[in-house]
């Protein structure tokens, strides 16, 4: 019954409401600016001067943004300069101290904070403590955004670097440390990179220096690397030649030839090592 009761009333104020009109007048609104501020409520398919008169009986409201090329109006809390006035495309922007409307039971507007003045026949205030959708859902968001009324419902606000409907993704989500761990840092992140690897997103393995020489083959093992040396090479970077052994004697030159090595002797020496003396 006491639903019953309460629809039957919500609905005579709404339609009361509805047809009584009054005129709003006095301010202008600026145009292509918004108030970067808290949205108390937010109404679609409403006109500059609605707008405005939603405002005023509204007791918190003290500015408004009206959305021209969607016809969205936002009540806001604060106003400039307690909040920061910036440029926007299609959005004018007005404060409530401007303007105001023709005396009735609403006007002006006594109702305590957090009430809407409603008109009720013949010229009866009624002030209507409401909810705002932010009031039910505000710890939806998540990592500190901040819950923003919309006209069709509410959105989060998220902190730099955190995104997402909800701001559930963090700076962490996409997973920027190739090899290593990420930890949120304020707004960004920082990598905690495995033993061996390095660089801002850990994206540099011990083989990014290309440490192994001659051709060699770089491979990772564990926090280091190996060195896959071809034929005749050795060493732990592949740096020794075919040859690093000496193997020429007699003070004879050695050249590196394909994986191997052929030797010049000196004078009166001769053979692969020039290691024969020459007969006399």
């Amino acid at each position: 019954m006491k639903t019953v009761i309460c629809l039957l009333l919500f609905h005579y104020m709404r339609t009361v409401y509805l047809v009584t009109v009054h005129n709003v007048t006095g301010g202008t609104y600026q145009k292509n600016k918004q108030l970067d501020s808290f949205v108390m409520l937010a109404f679609p398919h409403m006109g500059p001067q609605m707008c405005m008169k939603e405002c005023l009986m509204h007791t918190n409201c003290n500015a408004v943004n009206f959305d021209k090329n969607n016809y969205i109006c936002q009540l806001l809390q604060a106003n400039y300069p307690g909040d920061a006035l910036e440029s926007s495309d299609g959005i004018f922007f007005s404060e409530r101290d401007l303007w105001k409307k023709d005396f009735d039971a609403c006007w002006p507007n006594t109702c305590p904070p957090d009430t809407k003045c409603y008109v009720l026949y013949p010229d009866e205030r009624f002030c209507h403590t409401y909810a705002s959708p932010c009031d039910d859902y505000n710890d939806e968001c998540q990592n500190g955004g901040i819950c923003r009324n919309m006209a069709n419902g509410y959105g989060c606000r998220c902190a730099t670097g955190y995104y997402g409907e909800y701001c559930e993704s963090t700076p962490c989500t996409s997973s920027p440390c190739v090899h290593g761990n990420c930890e949120v840092s304020g707004s960004g992140y920082t990598c905690n990179c495995l033993d061996g690897y390095y660089g801002d997103t850990c994206q540099n393995t011990p083989c990014t220096p290309k440490p192994c020489l001659n051709s060699g083959t770089c491979s990772i093992a564990g926090s280091s690397y190996t060195c896959n040396c071809p034929t005749g090479y050795s060493g732990t970077t592949c740096q020794n030649d075919p040859c690093h052994s000496q193997p020429c004697n007699n003070s004879g030159s050695c050249t590196v030839s394909g994986s191997g090595y052929t030797c010049s002797c000196t004078a009166g020496f001769q053979g692969t090592l020039c290691e024969v003396p020459v007969a006399v």
